[in-house]
């Protein structure tokens, strides 16, 4: 299959050596693309070589707030038989470009990050597949994944931002609080240093794809919800409310336990 890369950043970068070892890549980018040669990789400096190429997959890797304009750009060069596949972490635009667009495609979202995974050892990683993709690109995708050990999920356009909202964004953004909050870093305590581990490696991916995730429409709902929790705790405290305090504890315990459901859930506390 000749495939080719839009994006030639870490994630780009990191697909094309995985794809050349079965199939013939290409690599575009707005930049000029300097890397080493290699066996089965082709670096394509201008459009106008893409229909000499003839891909039969164009897969974008650009960052989210280029994803659209990108495909768009280079819609006119691509042949009529080629399917687009995008790797964007929030759906939101990229569905509705989709719906219009009049072509085949296939979306998914590898959920690791070039920066901070192991790339050579993906087997407790995770990558959501789009249910309403076309068949042929499923199949693709499940294949590679399957092949790179990675754990395989099957979402819709909508239940991926929602999903996403939730695994993401929500420890993201506490992440981050925990990190605004820090005057120095060296304190004792061992929930210290695993929070501490934790927020250093969020800031080791690139503030590119934390800003796509941030800017999935799902999180405004959490941050909400966040908000009410936040001034419940406080209002606690103020009031030195033991017992309230002790409920809020408990129903927040109960959601992690590890027979917690997705229909349990809806029984606990809601925002």
């Amino acid at each position: 299959m000749n495939i080719l890369i839009a994006g030639n950043g870490k994630m780009g970068g990191w697909l094309s050596t995985i794809l050349c070892r079965h199939h013939r890549v290409g690599i575009i980018d707005k930049q000029p693309v300097e890397m080493k040669p290699a066996e089965n990789i082709t670096l394509l400096n201008q459009r106008h070589e893409i229909g000499e190429f003839n891909p039969d997959l164009l897969v974008n890797a650009v960052t989210l707030d280029a994803t659209r304009r990108v495909f768009e750009e280079l819609m006119p060069w691509l042949p009529a038989h080629t399917m687009l596949a995008d790797m964007a972490s929030v759906k939101n635009g990229i569905s509705s470009f989709y719906q219009q667009c009049g072509r085949k495609f296939v979306s998914t979202h590898p959920m690791f990050g070039p920066t901070f995974a192991d790339l050579q050892n993906l087997k407790y990683e995770h990558a959501i597949l789009i249910k309403e993709s076309d068949q042929e690109g499923k199949k693709f995708f499940e294949q590679l994944f399957s092949d790179l050990g990675l754990t395989l999920h099957h979402l819709t356009f909508r239940e991926h931002d929602e999903r996403m909202s939730e695994s993401l964004s929500v420890p993201f953004i506490l992440s981050m609080l925990f990190a605004s909050q820090l005057r120095e870093n060296d304190h004792p305590g061992t929930t210290y240093d695993k929070h501490l581990q934790i927020a250093r490696g969020l800031f080791s991916e690139d503030e590119s794809l934390l800003t796509e995730v941030l800017m999935n429409p799902a999180t405004l709902e959490k941050i909400s919800g966040l908000k009410k929790d936040l001034d419940a705790l406080q209002d606690a405290i103020e009031k030195k409310d033991a017992s309230g305090l002790m409920s809020f504890i408990r129903e927040a315990a109960q959601r992690v336990s590890p027979g917690q459901t997705k229909d349990s859930k809806t029984t606990s506390r809601s925002h």
